[in-house]
């Protein structure tokens, strides 16, 4: 298989993996049992720190500053690995997937139409002070182009051909 068709099989090869690997994301929730002890243990840091700040900080401001900012700093990790969790549904924080989805369709869809498999010329947007040697270098560069064996991409090319010397005269 030429190098191109191989790198998009392993491009929808890699697609594929990682298709799978979201799948595992939303079909197999985090544990119950975990997330609920989870919560217990917050709130038990939640109500116990306090008390053992009081005993250990002698002045009572420093002791809620640091409580504040503890008990803050745990409850915002404990909501963002469960929003972590599940990325995809309708929250403002998830993930929009059917507009990637809809971006990847349009790039498919591009991808396959009849004007992608015409290659770009670039050698015609150089400037006109071409020396003689890369017009030599154009021209066999076209004839071998013309040797193709995709006849809609030779007639693509022929037909490119004919609007460039059009355009020279």
């Amino acid at each position: 298989a030429p190098p191109v068709l191989t790198r998009a099989f392993a491009e929808l090869s890699a697609g594929m993996v990682n298709m799978s690997e979201l799948r595992k994301i939303t079909e197999v929730p985090f544990p119950f049992p975990y997330s609920q002890f989870l919560s217990y243990m917050m709130v038990l840091q939640w109500l116990a720190s306090p008390v053992v700040a009081c005993q250990l900080i002698s002045k009572w401001w420093w002791a809620g500053a640091a409580i504040w900012l503890l008990s803050t700093s745990y409850w915002t990790l404990f909501y963002i690995a469960q929003e972590i969790d599940m990325p995809f549904g309708e929250d403002s924080n998830d993930l929009p997937v059917e507009l990637i989805q809809h971006q990847f369709n349009e790039n498919l869809l591009h991808l396959s139409s009849t004007r992608s498999y015409i290659l770009p010329d670039f050698i015609s947007a150089v400037s006109v002070k071409r020396t003689t040697a890369m017009s030599m270098t154009r021209q066999t560069l076209r004839a071998s182009k013309l040797q193709t064996s995709f006849p809609k991409l030779k007639k693509a090319l022929e037909q490119q051909l004919e609007r460039e010397e059009m355009a020279e005269e």
